[in-house]
């Protein structure tokens, strides 16, 4: 059995934004940033994570400012997926075009009309990519003697422990010396993120 030999990559064009027929499947791609120049004739240059630029037509253009805001520097990390429609028409004939056959921020399948020409109207049913929400950070382990680690971590950062008890007197806590273990334990998990408010204490 031979081993197959995928030829997709050979069948793109060469230019510097994704075409039609280059798409021989649809491809998922993640907003990076976007580019507007009105005096251009395509206008908006849709960057990605990854791969050339997109520059939508103006009937995905409508699309994406339906789903996403007409505001495109919010469209960064939106997901879309982009397929080769064979059927658009450049100047009355077929010669395909990209169009957009999934995208984040629907809840579910959508149609959305797009304006072919001065009298005719396709729609489109456009399908939800849902966004992975990330991951938590791991919870930071609990130390064993949690006042010790509290002197550690001021130690490390150069911050007096007067600094940390003025701070936690405004807040109208204990001091180091007499706070109990558990409350310690939680003064030790938040450290990091108050840093800054010790040591303008």
């Amino acid at each position: 059995m031979t081993n197959p030999i995928d030829i997709t990559a050979s069948l793109a064009a060469k230019s510097d934004q994704i075409n039609a027929g280059d798409l021989a499947g649809t491809i998922t791609r993640t907003v990076a940033r976007v580019q507007y120049d009105p005096s251009s004739d395509q206008p908006v240059t849709v960057h990605m994570t990854e791969g050339k630029p997109w520059r939508p037509s103006k009937g995905m253009r409508r699309v994406l400012a339906q789903v996403w805001g007409s505001d495109a520097g919010k469209w960064a990390g939106n997901v879309v997926a982009l397929y080769n429609d064979p059927d658009v028409l450049w100047a009355g004939k077929k010669a395909g075009g990209i169009r957009i056959k999934a995208m984040s921020g629907l809840t579910r399948a959508k149609d959305f009309p797009v304006k072919i020409n001065r009298t005719k109207v396709q729609i489109y049913q456009i399908e939800p990519i849902k966004i992975a929400a990330p991951a938590p950070a791991p919870a930071q382990d609990a130390p064993s003697d949690p006042k010790a680690a509290i002197v550690g971590w001021l130690a490390s950062k150069g911050i007096d422990g007067a600094q940390l008890d003025t701070w936690l007197i405004g807040l109208g806590k204990q001091t180091l010396e007499d706070m109990h273990p558990g409350e310690a334990a939680r003064l030790y998990s938040v450290l990091d993120s108050q840093e800054g408010a010790i040591r303008g204490a």
